[in-house]
């Protein structure tokens, strides 16, 4: 590099840089400059060491912490399972630990050396073994109207029994066992517990294997709507939709699900096409369900197109569902998401 027609006399401050990089010296100076100087430096890039924690299932664990050393630096997995340190010395050697209590992982620790200036140079996946994995539905109905079905599958080979809660809108809790062979699909209708005859609920459930459970909801007797939504695996302060409308007549609801045993606050933010966010709080009581008929929360929802952001105090699951009267018969169209976990740069739709 070279800097030509420099003032003399003038005082210059040379100082490089490159992304994943440091450099020996950081910057040289030059005070009353009078003839050419020469500034050398030295770079060493910094690496990135990433990976995943899977289940059986090559599902994703989260919240499980990976321990770095030497150094005693810690990152815990994403909704993904996906964790990352960066900003590590190139040629340097550490041993990755993760943890999560009652959980054990294959391998128990890996040794991995940053040998390489690629950012995220070194891969590591770990797998669980042993632990307690845990589903969840925010929505969920049953009664003259509406029927849900929950889909359990297990794939691992393993024997389990999962513990399926219903949490209903008035903190009830119904927990019902369910035994599934190692290769092995259950169907539970919670309409066949007494207590769930007629009840609005979230569920719950656990299992000492990793499991597939999706729900199915239909409704009118003759079953002539349904809609489907695969279980969620970890509650977030902090859900995104960004798709809702309560014109044309459809109504819109949120379903959130505290599985916390202590009461938390919700806090909607309502976004709209056009003016201010309208934003509403919520009390939930421990292990029940909330549900929000947003036609009904203000008038300037009443008939709009409308986002929400929908935070807590403690973590939560969030679905929405959107139902639409057509040609004089009651919910003739609707369909059902879950939230989002976080705003992205990019999305993709593989449908359209």
């Amino acid at each position: 590099y070279a800097f030509n027609g420099l003032a003399q006399g003038g005082t210059f401050t040379v100082t490089p840089s490159l992304a994943g990089t440091t450099f020996t010296p950081t910057s040289t100076a030059f005070a009353n400059l009078s003839s050419n100087q020469v500034a050398d430096f030295t770079g060493s890039c910094l690496t990135s060491i990433s990976g995943l924690v899977r289940d059986g299932l090559d599902g994703a664990v989260a919240n499980v912490t990976v321990t770095l050393t030497p150094g005693g630096a810690t990152a815990v997995t994403d909704v993904d399972g996906r964790y990352t340190f960066t900003g590590l010395p190139l040629g340097s050697t550490y041993t990755l630990t993760p943890t999560r209590t009652g959980f054990t992982f294959q391998p128990a620790t890996t040794q991995v050396v940053t040998s390489s200036c690629t950012v995220n140079a070194v891969s590591t996946i770990f797998v669980v073994t042993n632990g307690l994995f845990t589903r969840y539905f925010s929505e969920g109905a049953t009664g003259n109207f509406f029927d849900t079905a929950i889909a359990l599958l297990n794939a691992t080979g393993t024997p389990t029994t999962a513990r399926v809660t219903f949490q209903t809108t008035t903190g009830q809790n119904i927990s019902q066992d369910v035994p599934l062979d190692g290769v092995a699909r259950a169907t539970v209708n919670p309409e066949d517990l007494p207590a769930l005859a007629s009840a609005e609920f979230s569920t719950v459930i656990v299992s000492d294997q990793p499991i597939i459970a999706d729900r199915t909801m239909r409704w009118d007797a003759s079953g002539y709507g349904s809609h489907a939504e695969t279980s969620i695996a970890e509650p977030l302060t902090t859900w995104y939709l960004a798709e809702g409308a309560t014109i044309a007549g459809f109504n819109l609801f949120y379903l959130v699900q505290n599985p916390n045993p202590a009461p938390i606050v919700v806090t909607v933010t309502y976004l709209l096409t056009s003016g201010a966010p309208i934003v509403r709080t919520y009390p939930v009581a421990a292990s029940s369900r909330l549900n929000i008929w947003v036609n009904t929360v203000d008038p300037a929802l009443a008939s709009a197109e409308v986002s929400a952001v929908i935070s807590a105090t403690a973590p939560i699951i969030v679905e929405r569902a959107m139902y639409r009267d057509v040609a004089g018969q009651t919910f003739g169209s609707g369909h059902e998401s879950a939230g989002v976990p976080g705003p992205a740069s990019t999305w993709f739709f593989a449908e359209g």
